[in-house]
């Protein structure tokens, strides 16, 4: 009975272990890829630190809540495939074990999990996930003094826009207020200067103009344009609250409930409620299964890989619930639960007809294993690369001098890197390929998309990740691979030949260079336009049947646009509708940013246009200032006050990431033309530079740590530790520099660099401290 009892908890302490290393590992993952928004959110908009420090922790529990399910699964089954490894599996079978004496840790690690996932989700995930939104929320309504960006129209609310010349704190010079009321009635007020204050508690902003002037237009009666000076204009603004905080559908907000609040909804049978709180039960009975399928599916394999095996079969098999899980969740979209019951009664069959065959799964642990089409297919192989060898690579004798052993080593240590670098590059990209699927499942089926876009939106989306994935896979691999050889004592070996530890080092570094190169052309060129591909696929994956598409102006809360090619114009419009090349509610204002001297104002219900030429006009009012300083009025005029081509209309502020640097430079120098700085473009300029180069910078630092012994020597998953810490560290860092550049409180370059010269010299010291 102690003997029984000192095995369950051997078995049940790995199982601990494993499931909170993955837990960890996967979690990071995810945090990564959330970094720079956070970081975007936090400095641009000049959270206070409390705020900012409850932001991220209260974003943690809905990324454990979707990284659990796979963190279980992978601790069974790792902690299954090394005692499968070590012929601990068959040790326990010969001392005459059953299955279920085996199988009995799992049973109490699985209900632990379940235990606590459940407490996760129905609980602490909807709580925290509700504090988040509010947190955000309170951001949002500080913000709105910090987040005005100088050079451009700033949405204050719905139909009122502020341009800022130059801001300090809540002092502006050059100050340009557009206050739309509707079509036929706005205002435009400049003014040299002027001061902003916010009740926080009323939602009141108070925009105090000195020295300026005064247009309106009031065309609801009577056509009347006018013109007038003040020398001081207290102008109040009343803050609508659903502009600054998010607001979010019914469905959305069920979903952030806890299961008091869901058991209240579905004594009133509500079908969303009812959805949610059984999609919760199947993904707990998945993380119930997810121990016991692990142990099964680690019969499977007798000996060899471990962690890789691991994270496949995990995948697999996550993937594989989850996919038919959401599947019949949406195909069965008036009957969610039988749907998400079907699922349940599958996984089960699964787990059973496991179960049943426990005696031919357990047959290959004692019996002589059968040669498998892989295992001969792995034999062919290796008899091709022997022959290879002799052929290409001639036999070295024993007395083969160092000359001749040093390329001989530096091709074993490319070759052998590169076979781990490729390992974990397929786990990272799996990985994202697994979240990016699931996304995009649910809209092909809710909108009966053709499947085609999303397998195209799929692989235009994994090569957009490229410049993030291969940095991490690289650092990974490289870790790994180097501890393994200190582990092995094939680097102490390496050394007593006389050859020292950075002739080791050299031919990674050599390829970290390659990668870094070949990642360049990824960062400029590739990634922007598979993004960009990958952007448009799902907005057409996204897009519901309409007859008539209208596309409301509201590109990053502007909907006042600046002209590129005139300085001093900018332009409204309400709508575009792209199928006819239709401008509504169209207006254009030429107005000098410098003095406030008004020059043109053009308005016109409708303009349409085809092949950048003006071929109607509907209700159209040209307005001018004649020599004498009045106003003119020309109430049919033949030619509309545009200065910019349909296409910049198209994509009037286009993001960075999805231009390549060509486009990018040019974009910025037109910007510049106009007095407008850029400076989150400048800062997304140089960073692709930079961010080339980081599997260089990334192994600089890195191998110091895997290579430095103090004490006892290292294990191999250690290197996978080191590379995660290392890799949050760089892309915490990156993130933060960049919010920095894109508000100009560093450099753009300096942004861009900083994190790379940090980790370069710290990299550089650590090198000195180790023993060739």
């Amino acid at each position: 009975m102690k003997k029984r009892s000192i095995l369950f908890n051997y078995v049940f302490k790995k199982l601990i272990a494993a499931f909170l290393g993955a837990e960890i590992v996967y979690s990071l993952i995810f945090f990564v890829q959330n970094l720079f928004i956070l970081s975007s959110l936090i400095v641009e908009k000049n959270a206070p630190a409390k705020e900012s420090v409850k932001l991220i922790l209260f974003s943690l529990p809905k990324i454990f809540s979707s990284t659990m399910p796979f963190a279980v699964l992978f601790a069974a089954l790792l902690v299954t495939f090394q005692m499968a490894s070590n012929s601990e599996l068959i040790a326990l079978n010969a001392a005459g074990i059953e299955l279920k004496k085996q199988i009995k840790p799992y049973f109490r690690f699985a209900v632990l999990v379940t235990l606590l996932y459940s407490l996760l989700l129905f609980k602490f995930v909807p709580q925290l996930t509700q504090k988040r939104d509010d947190t955000i929320n309170k951001i949002n309504l500080k913000s709105v003094v910090y987040s005005l960006s100088p050079g451009e129209f700033n949405r204050i609310t719905e139909r009122f826009y502020l341009y800022v010349g130059k801001a300090d704190k809540n002092l502006f010079e050059k100050v340009i207020a557009f206050n739309y009321k509707n079509f036929d009635n706005f205002e435009i007020i400049y003014s040299g200067k002027a001061k902003l204050n916010l009740e926080e508690q009323k939602l009141i902003l108070t925009l105090t103009f000195v020295d300026g002037k005064t247009y309106t237009l009031n065309s609801e009666k009577n056509l009347k344009a006018s013109e007038s000076y003040f020398s001081r204009k207290v102008f109040s603004v009343v803050l609508n609250k659903d502009l600054l905080t998010k607001k979010e559908p019914l469905k959305k907000k069920i979903k952030k409930l806890t299961l008091s609040e869901l058991l209240i909804l579905l004594k009133q049978k509500d079908k969303n409620a009812l959805s949610v709180f059984f999609k919760r039960l199947a993904l707990i009975f998945f993380v119930f299964l997810s121990p016991l399928l692990g142990f099964y599916t680690g019969f499977s394999l007798k000996r060899g890989a471990v962690i890789s095996g691991a994270i496949v079969y995990g995948f697999t098999i996550s993937f594989f619930y989850i996919f038919l899980l959401n599947i019949f969740s949406n195909l069965l979209g008036h009957n969610p639960p039988l749907g998400i019951f079907l699922t349940m009664l599958l996984m089960a069959s699964l787990l059973y007809v496991f179960y049943i065959n426990k005696e031919r799964i357990e047959k290959p642990l004692v019996i002589k294993e059968k040669t498998s089409y892989f295992s001969s297919f792995k034999a062919k192989a290796r008899s091709v690369q022997q022959w290879f060898e002799k052929k290409i690579i001639k036999q070295i004798d024993e007395k083969t001098s160092f000359s001749l052993r040093f390329p001989l080593l530096i091709r074993y240590i490319s070759f052998d890197f590169l076979k781990y670098f490729l390992a974990f590059f397929i786990i990272l990209q799996g990985i994202y390929l697994l979240t990016i699927s699931l996304k995009v499942m649910l809209s092909l089926f809710k909108y009966k998309t053709n499947i085609f876009y999303g397998i195209k939106y799929i692989f235009f989306s994994s090569l957009s990740v490229y410049p993030l994935v291969i940095p991490f896979a690289f650092l990974m691999s490289a870790l790994f691979y180097y501890v393994s050889l200190d582990e092995s004592n094939e680097l102490t070996a390496i050394k007593s030949s006389g050859i020292s530890v950075f002739s080791a080092i050299m031919p990674v570094a050599y390829l970290s260079v390659i990668v870094s190169i070949i990642l360049l052309f990824f960062t400029t060129l590739f990634s922007p336009i598979a993004k960009k591909k990958a952007s448009e696929l799902y907005i057409r994956i996204n897009k519901k049947k309409k007859s008539v598409y209208l596309y409301k102006l509201k590109q990053k809360n502007k909907s006042v646009i600046r002209s590129l090619n005139n300085p001093n114009g900018f332009y409204w419009c309400d709508y575009y509708n792209f199928n006819n090349n239709e401008f509504i509610n169209f207006i254009s204002v030429e107005l000098n940013f410098d003095d406030g001297n008004f020059r043109k104002l053009f308005k016109a219900k409708k303009i349409i246009l085809n092949n950048e030429k003006i071929v109607g006009l509907n209700n159209a009012i040209l307005i001018k200032k004649n020599e004498n300083g009045l106003l003119d009025i020309n109430r049919n005029p033949q030619k509309a006050l545009i200065w910019d081509s349909l296409s910049f209309f198209k994509q009037i502020e286009p993001l960075p990431d999805e231009m390549t640097q060509f486009e990018l430079r040019n974009f910025i120098s037109r910007k510049k033309s106009i007095g407008i700085k850029p400076y989150n473009y400048i800062t997304n300029y140089y960073y692709r530079f930079s961010s080339a180069f980081s599997p260089f910078v990334l192994l600089l630092l890195g191998l110091p740590f895997a290579l430095i012994n103090e004490g006892r020597k290292k294990k191999p998953i250690a290197g996978i530790g080191i590379a995660l810490m290392l890799v949050v560290l760089y892309y915490s860092l990156t993130s933060l520099f960049l919010s920095f550049g894109a508000k100009h409180y560093l450099p753009s370059f300096l942004a861009a660099w900083f994190t790379n010269i940090i980790f370069m010299l710290t990299g550089i010291y650590l090198f000195t401290k180790i023993k060739t």
